[in-house]
């Protein structure tokens, strides 16, 4: 298999950064001037720039940096990739190769093996590649600060779900086609922190979220959809704090927060929009 080429298309710099899935709020709100209503392949295009392999993670922007991941098909295998683009230019930065994979695992047609955004927190860029590995690396030059692969699990059609960081873990769902978890992975070594079970055995168990974190009575809790429930486990050691059953399987969006709710989709064939009240104070990341 050839390369593929996708390109990175800046419309349009607004002020402040985007670090992570869903912005720094993870809730899709943009501070500053919009973008453009129209473009095209020419119209209102700033740069573009070939970037080799596929990806459908997000890039990220922070101090007039874009920081993205691809996989790129190599001797039957892959090389899975982060890099850094100058903002204002495209022109790369670095791009740097945080795992090699000898074959190529099955995924959807729809899918790719860079699904997940990464984070940049702190002078680290935080990559994670489902099942096929999490990183740490610079911002500087990318060099790999960590690896951990120790998140093993069968995510059927490729992974999806981003991670988040709070209070030095990363929380991360795997909701596999047999036995899913959910997990923190300390953001200083890397070890992994906990991995929790699903506590519902559901009919279908594979599910691709990204979770949500917020406060609430002091405690940091991963808000967590997953098949057939919702989930909250306690940020600091994993304990499964509370659960709403709902039917549903390959659940994917991130939930919302506002007034005290949390707000989530619960399933693929037969969607269903549901809120569930949090607590009497709730912080919100």
């Amino acid at each position: 298999t050839g390369m593929l080429k996708v390109l990175v298309c800046l419309l349009a710099l607004t002020p402040g950064d985007w670090p992570q899935f869903r912005g720094a709020n993870s809730d899709g709100h943009v501070v500053g001037k919009a973008g453009p209503m129209e473009w095209s392949d020419s119209k209102n295009v700033v740069w573009k720039v070939p970037v080799a392999g596929l990806g459908w993670s997000s890039p990220v922007v922070v101090d007039g940096k874009i920081f993205l991941t691809t996989a790129v098909p190599r001797d039957g295998g892959l090389s899975l990739r982060a890099m850094a683009l100058d903002a204002h230019t495209g022109k790369p930065i670095w791009d740097r190769e945080v795992r090699a994979i000898e074959k190529t695992p099955a995924i959807h047609s729809k899918n790719s093996h860079a699904s997940p955004t990464p984070i940049v927190r702190d002078g680290s860029v935080f990559v994670h590649f489902g099942t096929l590995g999490t990183a740490r690396l610079a911002v500087a030059d990318g060099a790999t600060q960590w690896l951990c692969t120790e998140l093993d699990y069968p995510p059927l059609h490729g992974s999806g779900g981003s991670p988040m960081l709070h209070d030095g873990k990363l929380a991360i769902v795997c909701d596999g086609s047999k036995n899913p978890f959910v997990a923190a992975v300390d953001a200083e070594t890397g070890k992994v922190a906990w991995r929790s079970p699903r506590s519902v055995a559901a009919r279908i168990s594979h599910s691709f979220v990204t979770p949500a974190v917020t406060v609430i009575d002091g405690t940091a809790q991963v808000l967590a959809p997953g098949p057939d429930h919702f989930a909250a486990y306690e940020l600091s050691t994993g304990k499964e704090l509370w659960r709403v059953l709902a039917p549903g399987w390959s659940v994917v969006p991130q939930p919302t927060l506002g007034h005290g709710l949390v707000i989530y989709n619960h399933d693929y064939d037969n969607p269903e929009l549901m809120a569930v009240k949090l607590g009497a104070t709730v912080t919100v990341l």
